[in-house]
């Protein structure tokens, strides 16, 4: 053999020698995409713990001042001033009771401004008034003056100091969300599995190679399994997104009515700011409802067709307006990972959602439905049958 054919057989060797391209792992993309949100827990979890702790320091407050009350000495006093003053707390100012006393022990006389509990209220007793004074036997300059039988609320004082309480008890849909379903591994299904592996790696890449696809953003979020109608004539998928927007129009109303019940000083405005508000919101819900066109997909078995556009109520006549694509013209199916940008309260975040395509035989793609990490398991258990029913499509993936 001369030098020259040893040159021409090289190449042959070195392509004999590469592997052949194999089909991606579906479910090693997924667990690498969406993987287990351990810092989101991590810093919800602190933050809870954070506004918990002042909570505790003011329960054990509140359960030392009954010891107090309990176990200090009594002694009669005279009430000197009952009036109002204006404090700075942070950044606001607040109303709070201003009171002096005087009462005598063990012979010696004393005077005090400490009202039991550290209360800011005291209810408007005239000048003069006789009163019970507990006093720190250790050290009687240590008093405060207790408030009438009757004249305060004890519910109402415990219920004063658990605004860090319920800030922490808000977190905890979030820390839910992120033990149940952020941290919840999704498995894709044997059968999607089968499906997409009874095709030829040559085929999945042939079809992917030639995508051009758009992002699914205005496609509907597969919140519910499809809905079929008409004996399985009709397969449908469209927004559900009316709860959330009545628990978002709930929460403000809310807010305020909370806010009347703590705060004395603007208690009658907050209450009508709450009636005014839920009336408000009412009348943004009946909007909503009524104005918003939602997205929708709707697909014809029987006449073999895609219907996708905007609509707010499903019916044979309403889909003829939407636009059309048969089956006939769709090469296979693709699943492609985009971003959508979401509003939160530090600003806005991107989240990660996997859209459903039909993709035509030049590429161009159109968008079906997209589903969040918390509805994949719907979309992947939708696929393999869909797919079927369209004419034993090919499933592409990311």
């Amino acid at each position: 053999m001369n030098e020259s054919e040893e040159t021409i057989q090289k190449p042959i060797e070195s392509k004999r020698s590469e592997k052949p391209r194999e089909i991606p792992n579906l479910q090693r993309q997924i667990d690498k995409t969406f993987h287990a949100a351990k810092m989101q827990l991590a810093v919800l979890g602190f933050t809870g713990l954070v506004l918990l702790l002042p909570g505790f320091f003011w329960i054990f407050q509140q359960v030392t001042w009954n010891k107090n009350v309990r176990t200090w000495d009594k002694a009669e006093g005279i009430l000197l001033k009952n009036t109002t003053k204006r404090v700075s707390r942070g950044k606001r100012s607040v109303t709070v009771s201003d009171v002096e006393y005087q009462f005598t022990y063990h012979g010696r006389q004393y005077s005090g401004t400490r009202i039991v509990y550290d209360s800011d209220d005291f209810p408007p007793l005239k000048i003069g008034t006789h009163c019970t004074i507990i006093v720190n036997p250790k050290n009687p300059i240590d008093c405060a003056i207790l408030i009438p039988s009757g004249k305060s609320d004890g519910f109402s004082r415990w219920l004063s100091g658990m605004d860090f309480y319920f800030l922490a008890i808000l977190l905890i849909p979030g820390l839910i969300y992120l033990i149940k379903v952020a941290n919840k591994r999704i498995i894709v299904p044997d059968e999607l599995k089968n499906y997409i592996a009874s095709f030829s790696p040559e085929q999945f890449f042939s079809a992917r190679d030639r995508e051009r696809l758009p992002d699914p953003l205005d496609t509907p979020e597969l919140t519910r399994p499809m809905e079929y109608q008409q004996e399985n004539r009709y397969g449908i998928m469209q927004k559900h997104g009316y709860k959330s927007v009545y628990a978002a129009c709930a929460v403000l109303p809310l807010g305020f009515a909370v806010g009347a019940i703590f705060s004395r000083d603007y208690y009658p405005v907050l209450l009508l700011i709450a009636a005014l508000t839920v009336v408000l919101m009412a009348g943004i819900i009946w909007l909503y409802y009524h104005l918003n066109t939602g997205e929708m997909t709707v697909f014809d078995f029987q006449e073999k067709k895609i219907f996708h556009g905007r609509c707010r109520r499903f019916s044979p006549e309403n889909i003829k307006e939407m636009e059309v694509v048969s089956f006939s013209k769709i090469d296979h199916l693709s699943l492609s990972l985009f971003e959508i940008e979401q509003g939160t309260k530090s600003g806005s975040m991107m989240v990660k959602h996997i859209g459903l395509l039909a993709v035509k035989s030049d590429g161009d793609g159109i968008p079906l439905c997209k589903a969040s990490k918390t509805n994949l398991p719907r979309l992947f258990a939708l696929l393999p049958d869909l797919a079927e029913k369209m004419g034993h499509l090919l499933i592409t993936h990311f």
